[in-house]
């Protein structure tokens, strides 16, 4: 799914929302930052900020118990 315009539905930057669509398309929840960023020609650091504005904009807290880029797919994919 992906939201043209300004951004993505959720609140996402233009940059958050299409790190976000190729994160998902790059392999999603089961990939790495790294694996992500050499499939997108970026840093792995620029995945991690991204990644992290993200997981914070939906509300999603570090946790040892929850996988965030599980609950963040589900959430991007009931959207």
């Amino acid at each position: 799914m992906h939201h043209a315009g300004n951004g993505g539905s959720r609140g996402e930057s233009p940059d958050q929302d299409g790190c976000s669509s190729a994160a998902a398309r790059a392999g999603g929840p089961r990939r790495s930052n790294t694996a992500i960023a050499e499939t997108l020609f970026i840093t792995g650091g620029v995945v991690g900020k991204h990644i992290a504005s993200i997981f914070a904009k939906l509300g999603l807290a570090p946790s040892d118990n929850d996988n965030r880029r599980v609950i963040a797919a589900i959430k991007y994919l009931e959207s």
